[in-house]
């Protein structure tokens, strides 16, 4: 065999939760921070009527869907790109702007897959330490050198669920060069209260800033792989470079559109969700244990130590439940839950007040 390129020798796949046994019934997956509520009727049926004309390949460029966004959010469709997620995304800027000796900047306990595609581009990840896990603006800042060409944000931030403020970001923006592209990624954004998050989409019209999105969590489409991004003037074309052609299927982007044109029932679903995060996280306080304030679906929860944490999340495995070890993000004390609906939320109470118990 040929042999692999040197700067990708040293890497290893990106870490993704363990499947869980099939076999095993009333599994509870909470390691993903997938959306556990079902899709909406409307959606389905987009997803039924697109199966039954998909002899042909896709629209390439998503047009109704890009409408249909910029209709909701009040930008420039021309100025939007959709991908196979927004880690297809991530992964082309840093096809298009990376290369050995360049660098990226990203945070301490930032999104893990930033430093995977930042890798695969040869570049180096350069690192900015983070204040009791919250996004150190000053930090970021810091970091960035001649080499630096991208700064990668996500915010909320995953696996924390902090979130730093648009005047943050703003003053972040500021302080960098010109030519650094800084990367807002707004996974988690939707489930931020509206009086709390302010929209970013202006800063891609006034400086060099991508700002990233998915309908793989508040929208439940995962399974389909579908995000979108909001570019400045000409970086949604310069995408399409590297892009694979027709790659968001029609079935997907069916999916997504109907999705898109429901946004009562995200509104609603945000709302749930934070009522029955909110309840969750104040159960673990009464049970003993500190959670980290979240702005997401999901909670990361502190435990005496790293062993402790382990054993709670083996535990609750062996009870259906699966919650998400932090272990690749050097904080092996905490584990990650998502927020499900509150009957599944009260069985993870219980089952990790009967771990504690056996422990």
């Amino acid at each position: 065999m040929p042999a692999l390129r040197h700067h990708l020798q040293a890497l290893k796949p990106y870490p993704i939760p363990a499947q869980p046994d099939q076999d095993q019934e009333n599994l509870l997956r909470l390691d993903a921070n997938e959306n556990y509520y079902p899709l909406d009727h409307s959606v389905v049926t987009a997803a039924q009527q697109a199966c039954l004309c998909s002899q042909g390949y896709p629209d390439n460029f998503a047009a109704p869907l890009r409408q249909a966004i910029a209709g909701v959010h009040g930008i420039d469709a021309e100025r939007i790109a959709c991908a196979r997620g927004a880690m297809e995304l991530i992964s082309l800027l840093c096809t298009l702007y990376l290369e050995p000796g360049t660098n990226a900047v990203v945070s301490q306990y930032g999104y893990l897959y930033f430093r995977t595609a930042i890798a695969y581009s040869g570049a180096q990840v350069l690192i900015a330490p983070e204040k009791n896990l919250v996004v150190d603006i000053d930090a970021l800042s810091a970091a960035v050198d001649s080499d630096t060409r991208i700064i990668f944000l996500a915010n909320p931030s995953n696996p924390s669920g902090t979130l730093v403020s648009r005047d943050q970001i703003l003053a972040l923006r500021q302080a960098i060069a010109d030519d650094v592209l800084l990367v807002v990624d707004e996974a988690y954004a939707e489930y931020v209260a509206s009086d709390v998050l302010e929209p970013n989409f202006c800063m891609a019209d006034s400086s060099n800033t991508a700002i990233l999105r998915t309908f793989s969590k508040i929208y439940g489409l995962a399974g389909y792989r579908v995000g979108w991004g909001y570019f400045p003037d000409k970086m949604a074309t310069e995408l399409r470079i590297v892009q694979q052609p027709n790659g968001i299927s029609q079935v997907s982007q069916a999916a997504a559109l109907a999705a898109m044109n429901d946004q009562p029932r995200v509104t609603k679903l945000s709302h749930d969700n934070r009522r029955i995060r909110d309840a969750f996280s104040l159960a673990l306080g009464d049970i003993g244990l500190e959670v980290v304030p979240s702005h997401t679906n999901f909670v990361l929860v502190k435990f005496a130590n790293a062993d402790a944490a382990t054993s709670v999340e083996q535990c609750l495995r062996s009870r259906g439940i699966l919650v998400r070890p932090m272990n690749a993000y050097q904080i092996p004390e905490y584990l990650r839950i998502t927020i499900g609906t509150e009957e599944q939320m009260q069985r993870v109470i219980q089952g990790i007040t009967g771990c504690l118990e056996d422990t």
